[in-house]
C-alpha cells in the first residue's frame, strides 16, 4: 500500500530515484490525491464513515511497527523492500488514500 501511495501521491521518486519522476509529474497532473481530498465532503455520511473505519484499522497496524535507529524490527511485519528502500516513517493513511487508491487502480 506504502508503494501505491507513493505512486498516486506523485512521490514515487523519493524512493524509487529519478527513474520514478516522469511518474510522478503524470500522477500530480491526474490529482489522484487532490481529487480524492475534494471528494470526500461530497460524500454521504455513512462512506465517510465506512473511509474513517477502513483507515482507523490501517493506522492500528501502522502504530505496531516500530523503528529503532531508523531501522526497523522485523518482527514488525514492515515489508522488507521498504526496509531495502530506507524507509523509517510511515504517515497515517486518511480516508483519501482510500480514494484515490481506489481512482489509481481504476485507471
Amino acid at each position: 500500500m506504502e508503494r501505491m501511495r507513493r505512486v498516486y501521491r506523485g512521490t514515487a521518486s523519493e524512493l524509487f530515484g529519478k527513474e520514478a519522476l516522469p511518474l510522478d509529474k503524470m500522477s500530480r497532473h491526474v490529482g489522484f490525491f487532490r481529487m480524492a481530498k475534494e471528494s470526500i465532503p461530497l460524500l454521504r455520511d455513512e462512506e465517510i464513515e465506512m473511509l474513517e473505519a477502513y483507515s482507523a484499522g490501517v493506522n492500528a497496524f501502522l502504530d505496531n511497527i516500530s523503528f529503532i535507529g531508523g531501522k526497523t524490527c522485523t518482527a514488525n511485519l514492515l515489508p522488507p523492500e521498504l526496509v531495502v528502500l530506507g524507509v523509517n516513517q510511515l504517515e497515517p493513511w486518511e480516508p483519501a488514500d482510500t480514494l484515490a487508491l481506489a481512482r489509481l487502480m481504476g485507471l
